[in-house]
């Protein structure tokens, strides 16, 4: 569920949507910090719309255990560390666009800077297998001929593979 709402002297908008698509790729460039490359899709479900749509990248920093499986096999001995809960904090920023009107043939629509932090934790149910649930919270920056400017709050459940 996403929500973007804010602002000026005269006006205010809202913008909610449920449900939306948030993919997420990892690089892990240490056992505690991820890389990061995010994109989210929310749809009208009832017209097919595009509402809102998002791409950027980011970090994640995991705080109380290794962010991922890790093996390491030398002279005959493997070692590993399999976490089954860890937080993790991070950041990310990207340009968003969001529709703000969609009366009949006419769309009214803002693109923006996007920029925030994340907050969420993952549980392992095996090697490479996990439920993940967060919440983020960004400022969005408007830059278009209608440039709309205000918070936005993406909350996510899933599972990564």
């Amino acid at each position: 569920m996403g929500s973007v709402s804010g602002g000026g002297p005269k006006d205010s908008y809202s913008l909610n949507t449920l449900p939306y698509l948030d993919a997420e790729w990892n690089v892990f460039l240490s056992s505690r910090m991820a890389a990061t490359l995010r994109t989210i899709l929310a749809l009208d479900l009832a017209t097919g719309n595009m509402k809102y749509a998002y791409f950027g990248t980011g970090q994640r920093f995991y705080i109380n255990a290794a962010g991922t499986f890790l093996s390491r096999s030398e002279g005959g001995v493997t070692v590993s560390n399999s976490p089954k809960l860890n937080y993790f904090l991070g950041w990310d920023g990207g340009i968003s666009n969001m529709v703000i009107q969609d009366v009949a043939d006419l769309v009214v629509a803002s693109t923006a800077f996007d920029g925030g932090i994340t907050l969420g934790l993952n549980y392992f149910l095996s090697d490479g297998i996990s439920l993940n649930t967060g919440a983020s919270v960004s400022y969005v920056f408007g830059f278009s001929s209608i440039a709309v400017s205000g918070l936005a709050m993406k909350f996510f459940l899933g599972a990564s593979f």
